[in-house]
């Protein structure tokens, strides 16, 4: 069974201090690689404790309706369906 990937571009609003990222970002699975996607956990981890307003949030990382309500609070999110993650993705940080 394959696994579907989306690479993420994320350039922050021009309210938010936050760094501009290139995550890989498989759904089905729930992981999402890259480069300092510490900073994406945290934005998710607090979604989760604090809420969205008229949003009920049950398994953002599996869910591309969810995640997206999250990074659109901080971020433009530039989504582009890949085959492969590159190997250097693969080497970087995991969230689950």
């Amino acid at each position: 069974m394959s696994s579907t990937w989306i690479k993420m571009e994320l350039v922050p609003l021009p309210r938010a201090d936050y760094p501009e990222l290139l995550a890989y970002w498989n759904p089905d699975s729930g992981q999402l690689l890259g480069d300092q996607v510490e900073v994406l956990h945290g934005l998710v981890y607090q979604a989760m404790i604090e809420g969205i307003s008229g949003a009920e949030l049950t398994d953002p990382y599996r869910k591309p309706s969810e995640l997206a309500m999250i990074l659109s609070q901080y971020y433009i999110v530039i989504p582009e369906p890949v085959v492969d993650v590159p190997h250097f993705a693969c080497s970087s940080h995991l969230v689950q």
